[in-house]
């Protein structure tokens, strides 16, 4: 029995308790593929009017299985269930779309965490009076500032719109006015070279 849940594929271990496995992995009655771990594609097989592939994409390899699995392509059949072949590819592909933005949303989570933090729309209009300068506007959009955009100030101290620093740092790293390194950290740099490629998966 196929299971297609919360980003995730599962499904018996053909060879499960078979002698001889060992470890974790290899001792595990199920197969389990999670599509936040890897970018993957779903695609039918030629010359079968049941089959579909799901396959790591280019260059990824298949986490949380044994290393003998990491990049072979599984074939699952359609044939005996109630839904078509079609119906398949749409539901895996759909759970597919589903992990990878939740895949990206915790990874800009942890990039962005210490970078920036919200200001409040009071904070930004009691700022702007005091440095005489109260239609100061974002310095990326050149949009005012107004309570329907939430506004980021930077570790170096630069307000933005949040929207606008988020899309500015996922291109350069970092602040747009003083070029700052915003991103400390060498995780940082690295989740955020993941979510960059994350954008040119098939």
């Amino acid at each position: 029995r196929v299971e297609v849940r919360d980003g995730r594929v599962r499904w018996p271990r053909p060879d499960a308790g078979a002698a001889g496995c060992a470890g974790r992995i290899a001792a595990s009655a199920e197969l389990c593929l999670d599509f936040r771990l890897t970018a993957c594609v779903v695609h039918y097989v030629p010359g079968s009017q049941t089959r579909i592939a799901l396959r790591p994409a280019d260059g990824q390899r298949w986490h949380g299985v044994r290393p003998s699995e990491a990049s072979r392509e599984f074939i699952f059949d359609a044939a005996g269930s109630r839904a078509k072949r079609d119906e398949w590819i749409a539901h895996v592909a759909s759970h597919i779309d589903y992990a990878r933005a939740q895949a990206k949303e915790l990874a800009l989570r942890e990039v962005l965490s210490g970078v920036m933090r919200p200001v409040a729309a009071a904070d930004m209009h009691e700022r702007a009076a005091c440095t005489d300068d109260t239609a100061s506007p974002c310095p990326i959009c050149l949009h005012h500032f107004d309570d329907e955009q939430p506004a980021v100030r930077t570790a170096c101290g630069h307000s933005f719109h949040g929207a606008c620093a988020v899309q500015w740092l996922l291109q350069q790293g970092s602040c747009p006015l003083c070029r700052t390194e915003l991103l400390a950290t060498r995780r940082q740099r690295l989740l955020l070279h993941r979510i960059r490629k994350q954008e040119r998966w098939p």
